[in-house]
C-alpha cells in the first residue's frame, strides 16, 4: 500500500471504530428508549406513568400527570435504583416550568426556573450543594438580584439590582 492508502484506511478505521462505540449504548435519557411498566398511583401523585429502560431495568422514568385522562403532564424524570438521576423537567399549562439535573438524588449542575415561557432563575448545584452564581431575572428578563456561593455552599455576595 502507498503512503495516500495507508492513510485513508486507518481513518476510515477510526471513524467505523468510534461510530460503532458510539452504537453500543443507546442513551439513557431518551424516552424512546423506555417500555411502558405502569399506570396508577405513585408516592403522593395519583395519575403516574412508569417505564423501564430497555437495556437496563434499573434504570426508570416517571411522568406524572395532572389528570386522571393522562393528558396534561406534570413532570418527567430519570431514576436509577429508584433514585433521581438524570434530567428531570416540570411542566405547568404546557410549558416547562423548571429543569434540573440529579445525580444519586441531589441536584448537580445547572437548574433553571421558568414563568410564562421566560426565565427567572439561573442556579447552580454541584453534589446537591449551592454553587456559583444565582441569577434572578424580572418578568422582562432583566436582572434583579445576583447571589454567589462557595464551594462549600456558603453564600459569599448578595446584590439586587
Amino acid at each position: 500500500m502507498n503512503i495516500k492508502n495507508t492513510i485513508m484506511f486507518l481513518l476510515s478505521s477510526l471513524i467505523m471504530s468510534l461510530t460503532s462505540c458510539s452504537q453500543e449504548k443507546e442513551p439513557v435519557f431518551n424516552d424512546t428508549n423506555y417500555i411502558y411498566s405502569r399506570k396508577g398511583e405513585a408516592d403522593e401523585y395519583p395519575y403516574v406513568m412508569s417505564f423501564l429502560y430497555k437495556l437496563d431495568t434499573n434504570w426508570s422514568l416517571k411522568k406524572i400527570y395532572f389528570d386522571s385522562a393522562y393528558s396534561i403532564l406534570f413532570s418527567k424524570s430519570f431514576f436509577y435504583k429508584g433514585i433521581p438521576n438524570g434530567p428531570h423537567v416540570g411542566y405547568v399549562g404546557g410549558k416547562i416550568a423548571g429543569q434540573c439535573f440529579f445525580v444519586d438524588g441531589k441536584y448537580d449542575g445547572e437548574r433553571l426556573t421558568f414563568e410564562d415561557g421566560k426565565i427567572r432563575l439561573r442556579a447552580y448545584f454541584k453534589k446537591g450543594i449551592k454553587v456559583g452564581t444565582w441569577i434572578k431575572y424580572d418578568k422582562n428578563g432583566k436582572i434583579i438580584q445576583k447571589t454567589d456561593y462557595d464551594n462549600n455552599g456558603k453564600m459569599t455576595q448578595d446584590v439586587s439590582y
